[in-house]
């Protein structure tokens, strides 16, 4: 095959960028030619070495920087463009221009994994503007969301027919970690995920393991995770009182997470995190996004369209409700809600190979002069916030000094 997949996006920590890393692997797998844009952090060590990792592909250079990699291969391959966040596809448009007008055919894959993610500019009318442009130009039948929720979801937003765009549910990979329950007494909660505002779970956790206390049930916490919110959750932490039942762990490695995981009691997320866990026969309950103590109950008893996205209509509890209703499980009661969540993980999602597939199979961009003008602009707002970005990195480094 001739094609040269181009991961844009910054891989740094999370369930989406773990995603990346497995996809960017299977298709080295494949023997296929794969540039990353860049990737550093806590999941670098799990990119294949065979991965030609490439730079950040600013607005000025990107063409420079692919072609150059480009033209060292032979023939004239295809170029797929991969993106997984709404700013990426704005900048795999004015990628696929730059390289279009070199004489490559430019084909798309593009994965919405968010119910919210185009949604995060909405208070902005231009950029706004600028990601709806993106969207509706790249090519619908490699555009795909991750659930109907989040079609849904875009639906509503922009008041459009979206019924054309294809679902590709989260992958899961195949893991031999089996969750037990515990005999040790008491009830163990464990999260794992960025910690920022959409997951108020983690927000609401010192309050509840409070009440729990107070009330004589041994209860504890841990949040796995790094994010701007860590400050707030520390506050509420010592606020509360509960530091010796509500920790920070940091982060958790991926490699680590299927067993460190599996010895808790009772999982509460979100995402791919919440699907991984439930893979592994353990009671795990939905978070629902934005919210701060609402849940759907048991991953198998969320709508089958969510991983923890809005669904109009779906009934939803208090977080501490469905908590508590896990206090008096039985060993077998126990075990009958994992083996459940397992069930209803592996309905929801794919693997990684289904998402290889069709990245292989994504079809071509098809941009004309009629999209000049809102390509300028974009080039024009990428430049700005990379500038912004570096700023901000240099204020950062000097305050270190």
């Amino acid at each position: 095959m001739s094609e040269v997949y181009v991961f844009l996006g910054f891989i740094g920590l999370g369930g989406i960028e773990t995603m990346y890393v497995k996809v960017i692997n299977e298709l080295l797998e494949r023997k296929r030619v794969v540039l990353v844009e860049r990737i550093e952090g806590p999941l670098a060590h799990l990119l294949d070495s065979r991965a030609d990792v490439i730079g950040e592909c600013s607005v000025s250079r990107s063409a420079k920087a692919t072609q150059s990699l480009i033209r060292r291969m032979e023939g004239r391959p295809d170029i797929v463009i991969v993106s997984m966040h709404p700013w990426e596809l704005v900048r795999a448009a004015l990628l696929n221009r730059e390289i279009s007008s070199a004489g490559y055919r430019i084909r798309g894959f593009h994965l919405v994994t968010h119910s919210r993610a185009f949604f995060f500019d909405s208070r902005m009318p231009l950029l706004r503007h600028l990601l709806r442009k993106a969207f509706f130009r790249a090519p619908t039948a490699s555009t795909y969301f991750m659930n109907l929720a989040a079609r849904d979801a875009h639906r509503a937003f922009w008041k459009a027919d979206l019924s054309a765009y294809p679902i590709l549910t989260l992958p899961l990979a195949p893991s031999d970690v089996k969750w037990t329950p515990s005999v040790s007494g008491g009830l163990r909660i464990v999260s794992v995920g960025r910690l920022v505002a959409f997951k108020g779970y983690n927000h609401v956790a010192s309050d509840i393991v409070r009440a729990f206390r107070d009330s004589g049930a041994e209860v504890s916490w841990d949040i796995w995770g790094d994010g701007p919110d860590r400050e707030l959750l520390e506050d509420a932490i010592q606020r509360a009182g509960v530091e010796d039942w509500v920790q920070l762990r940091g982060v958790l490695p991926y490699e680590d997470f299927d067993t460190v995981v599996a010895g808790y009691d009772l999982f509460i997320g979100m995402g791919t995190a919440l699907l991984e866990a439930a893979y592994l026969q353990m009671p795990a309950i939905t978070a629902v996004e934005g919210t701060s103590d609402q849940t759907y109950g048991f991953l198998y008893e969320t709508p089958l369209d969510s991983v923890g996205d809005k669904v109009a209509g779906a009934p939803t509890h208090r977080l501490k409700d469905a908590i508590a209703s896990c206090l008096s499980l039985s060993e077998t009661d126990a075990r009958a809600i994992g083996q459940a969540c397992r069930k209803s993980a592996i309905k929801r999602s794919s693997s990684v190979r289904n998402v290889a597939d069709a990245i292989e199979v994504s079809q071509e961009w098809r941009l004309d002069a009629s999209d000049e003008r809102w390509l300028n602009l974009a080039k024009a707002i990428v430049a700005l916030q990379k500038l912004r970005r570096s700023f901000a990195g240099l204020r950062r480094d000097g305050g270190q000094a």
